[in-house]
């Protein structure tokens, strides 16, 4: 519902974690709450979310009211709208920003590529200069 790019539904229960995570994020806790949302996914409802902010140790009170503030979903869309604009066309897409001067680069990720993307981290941190990157195929108009 929060995500006018969506052409078909996929998680009905997505924007409200989304806004969670954002008044997570607020407190310091967004790490905390979304691993207890991914390991909690069949269990999104307003009620789940909040005992899981609990358990996150995040502030009951703070957190109720930022639910229930549009902020936290305005949040959410320029996140999206940013994602449109940067063509992210799936998850998990990353970026990098810092190992090839001041370039983004997008680093395709997808099944099998596990194995790729640790390597190349190790490599950075091990202080190597990084790979050359190649550009991903243009998506289609």
């Amino acid at each position: 519902d929060c995500n006018k790019y969506m052409t078909r539904a996929m998680h009905p229960m997505a924007c409200g974690a989304a806004a969670s995570a954002e008044c997570a994020r607020v407190q310091g806790r967004f790490w905390e709450l979304s691993e207890q949302m991914f390991a909690n996914r069949e269990f999104l409802s307003p009620d789940d979310i909040r005992f899981m902010a609990e358990k996150a140790g995040l502030d009951a009170e703070a957190f109720a009211t930022c639910v229930g503030n549009t902020a936290a979903m305005d949040a959410v869309k320029a996140d999206i709208e940013a994602g449109a604009t940067a063509k992210i066309d799936g998850t998990p897409s990353v970026f990098l920003l810092g190992a090839y001067g001041d370039k983004w680069v997008k680093l395709n990720v997808g099944p099998g590529d596990k194995d790729r993307m640790t390597a190349f981290f190790a490599h950075l941190r091990a202080g190597k200069p990084p790979p050359t990157p190649t550009e991903p195929a243009p998506l289609p108009e």
